[in-house]
């Protein structure tokens, strides 16, 4: 049934039928984890099973077939709404959590339950927050409200308090390789380590990563961070290049802008475990093999803070060329021992 869609939160599927079958559904929801492992996919299958009208034995599992299911798969139905940050906006504005809040205290139309999925709600700032507390310490009857984002760090304190946390984990590697081949990708054997490492965990990264140009990009992004001279100037010009080739949408840019920044992630996390573990046989000529025998383990570990900082600054929608170009010249500085 639906839930097989489902792949690597089995826990979470079992642990929502089972609360559902005591009767202790919460009224609201964090769903917090990386990009790309099916948090919203989650969201939606949870929000068919609660408006499912022939449910398999009555479990909390949708039929597929009945005109509800049917309904919210063609993201049609009346009592499942999905709100998100609008393209040209850094945070919520009023008019639209109003908006959310109306469409959660209206009854159901079909007699199931009023859902409301939030994506991108780690941007509410405290304005929206305050506008949306009233809704969440006093719930209309029959209705959930599910917010997605990416960590509870970037949650206002206000609002995460309120809402039951669901931490969703990265997939497995075998898993999103399934869900590849299911799309019909076809792929070489000796890039598919190279696809799932660099993915971590995310199946939204794998999909970017089928692409040759992605990981030729990838080969060539390492070897440069890696060789005797760094120019951060033309570093930070090849970046803007590539991240605006992805097309005119900024939702694109930001996935391609992630995606990089966590080819560093992985190159800076790797190079430190080399340098505390000694460097494995066969890997000193390696990007990671050479960075974890020239620099120091704690300036390793900066590096690892400025794309984690990278990473927030594209989440919270910063203006993406003068953030990647920062964090280019804040690399550089720091590998170069100018850091602060």
């Amino acid at each position: 049934m639906s839930w097989a869609s489902i792949r690597g939160h089995r826990d979470w599927v079992q642990a929502f039928q089972q609360v559902h079958q005591q009767g202790k559904l919460a009224h609201a929801y964090a769903f917090l984890g990386p990009s790309g492992v099916g948090k919203r996919r989650f969201a939606f299958e949870l929000a068919k099973a609660l408006c499912c009208e022939q449910p398999p034995n009555g479990d909390l599992e949708a039929c597929d077939r009945c005109p509800a299911c049917l309904q919210v798969e063609a993201g049609m139905h009346p009592d499942v709404s999905n709100f998100r940050l609008p393209e040209d906006k850094q945070e919520f504005p009023i008019a639209l959590i109003q908006e959310l809040i109306q469409a959660l205290a209206l009854k159901p139309a079909r007699g199931g339950r009023k859902v409301v999925i939030v994506d991108d709600a780690d941007l509410f700032n405290e304005e929206a927050a305050n506008c949306a507390l009233k809704t969440l310490e006093e719930p209309p009857p029959q209705s959930l409200l599910i917010l997605i984002g990416v960590s509870g760090d970037h949650f206002l304190a206000t609002i995460l308090s309120r809402c039951q946390q669901i931490r969703f984990g990265p997939l497995p590697d075998a898993d999103i390789r399934d869900l590849l081949v299911a799309e019909g990708a076809e792929l070489p054997a000796d890039q598919w380590p190279i696809v799932l490492g660099a993915a971590r965990g995310s199946l939204g990264q794998a999909r970017l990563l089928l692409d040759d140009s992605v990981r030729q990009f990838r080969s060539d992004w390492l070897a440069r961070w890696a060789g005797q001279r760094l120019d951060s100037v033309a570093l930070a010009e090849k970046l803007v290049k590539f991240v605006a080739e992805a097309g005119k949408e900024g939702a694109a840019k930001r996935q391609r802008a992630a995606l990089i920044v966590g080819f560093l992630t992985e190159l800076f996390e790797t190079a430190l475990r080399f340098r505390l573990l000694g460097v494995p046989a066969g890997q000193g000529a390696s990007p990671t093999g050479v960075l974890a025998q020239r620099l120091e383990a704690t300036t390793l570990s900066r590096l690892i803070d400025r794309c984690l900082e990278a990473e927030h600054h594209i989440e919270r929608r910063l203006q993406l060329d003068l953030s990647l170009e920062a964090w280019v010249d804040a690399l550089a500085q720091e590998m170069s021992g100018r850091g602060p």
